[in-house]
């Protein structure tokens, strides 16, 4: 009698079937309205969806970013190749495994290409390089004559100065 009372009575308070936090007085009406409305308008994290790209997954709201991030095989993914000018851009997750086995020649070379850039890129910085060290030296010898130069004068200089007081 005390359940029956309970099942009936709209005092009891009982919380959504789902967990979504929300506590509703126990009628099966209200919490059938709270359910398929209101748990689905709001951030009910049990709240089951279907996956909006339309690959049939059913999953909890809580659940469907990483799905659909992670695992939908209708979200279209960007080929790893992108960055070697790969000119498929985006393809369904699930299009990209067959992608990838029937454009690997393709993917190889467009790698290749890229790496021979770089190693030309490489070089020439290399070149750039050792032109600025070749004109570093050539400046560091000039200096060097300068200040040979300059201590050669100083020494007659020296001397001459020392055998004019030596003969005085």
């Amino acid at each position: 009698m005390v359940r029956r009372l309970e099942k009936d009575c709209g005092r009891v308070v009982e919380k959504c079937k789902l967990d979504c936090g929300i506590e509703l007085p126990h009628d099966e009406l209200n919490m059938r309205m709270h359910v398929n409305e209101k748990c689905r308008e709001q951030v009910c994290s049990k709240f089951l969806l279907e996956c909006e790209l339309g690959c049939s997954t059913v999953a909890y709201r809580e659940d469907m970013a990483r799905h659909l991030e992670e695992e939908c095989v209708e979200k279209k993914v960007e080929c790893p190749f992108i960055k070697y000018k790969c000119e498929v851009g985006l393809i369904k997750r699930k299009e990209l495994n067959q992608h990838l086995k029937e454009k690997r020649t393709e993917h190889t070379e467009l790698k290749l290409s890229a790496m021979g850039e770089i190693v030309m890129q490489q070089n020439e910085m290399i070149n750039k390089d050792s032109e600025w060290i070749y004109e570093q030296t050539e400046n560091i010898s000039k200096q060097s004559e300068i200040i040979t130069k300059q201590n050669e004068k100083i020494f007659e200089k020296s001397h001459r100065l020392i055998r004019s007081v030596v003969q005085k």
